[in-house]
């Protein structure tokens, strides 16, 4: 039977063969064990208490005997499942790091380089890469979700944005929920102003243009993703539009 496929699963070779060992012999002192390896036995006792901690063996004390032994095999189904998920995750990760890589390639070949972010610390991401801004955050979207379903994420974002001294024109929907809200706003960094609800739809989403990029938040509880997109052409338009908007919106005084 071919145990080594195990190292694929982050056992080391003392283990694997220790495992071997006691499931062929069953269970089995240390002095057993060691007539049936070369290892050293103090290799023996770190791969036991190493097996011991993947809850791989078993162990009782009797008298002044310790036995080991192993536990079923389907225990390493568990180790399976574990390595799935690694995976799994390793190749999420990897996939977000190759749309970085192509966003940024893009960037430097003249392409709209775009990047793709998921879940609250994709949000998190995608509004740090603003952190960065060299000029003024343009903002339209709704703030009333930003600054009650993402309070949390919101005042650690303006908090390190005050800390730059990075600036906001916001444009938001005229409600009165957002009116309350923006009683005990932070306005020394961020300009806000409204539109009434007719002349635009902000519901759930928030867009963010500042220097080459723009960025679009879905800020619903079950679609929660980004998309960054970097092109001076497409947020050259996009600030344009902004400002028609802005010139239509109705001022907040601080």
């Amino acid at each position: 039977m071919n145990y080594h496929i195990l190292k694929e699963y982050n056992f080391t070779e003392p283990e694997i063969e220790l495992l071997q060992i006691l499931i062929e012999q069953g269970e089995s002192t240390v002095s057993t064990i060691l007539t049936h390896t070369t290892l050293s036995r103090t290799s023996v006792h770190d791969a036991l208490n190493s097996l011991l901690a993947k809850d791989i063996l078993e162990y009782r004390k009797e008298g002044r005997n310790a036995y080991y032994k192993s536990v079923h095999p389907n225990k390493l189904y568990a180790v399976l499942e574990e390595k799935k998920q690694a995976t799994a995750r390793l190749n999420a990760e990897m996939e977000e790091v190759i749309r970085s890589m192509v966003g940024s390639y893009n960037v430097s070949e003249s392409k709209p380089g775009v990047r793709f972010f998921e879940g609250v610390e994709g949000i998190k991401q995608a509004l740090n890469d603003s952190l960065n801004a060299k000029e003024p955050i343009l903002t339209m979207g709704d703030m009333e979700i930003a600054l009650t379903n993402f309070k949390e994420v919101n005042d650690e974002y303006i908090s390190k944005r005050k800390k730059k001294g990075i600036h906001k024109l916001a444009i938001g929907r005229d409600t009165e929920n957002i009116r309350l809200l923006l009683q005990s706003y932070d306005t020394t960094i961020t300009s806000v102003r409204l539109l009434s609800d007719e002349k635009q739809e902000f519901k759930h989403i928030v867009i963010e243009v500042y220097d080459n990029t723009i960025s679009f938040l879905t800020l619903k509880s079950d679609t929660l993703h980004a998309v960054l997109i970097n092109s001076p052409q497409i947020a050259s338009v996009h600030k344009s539009l902004f400002f028609i908007l802005w010139n239509q919106a109705a001022e907040i005084s601080s």
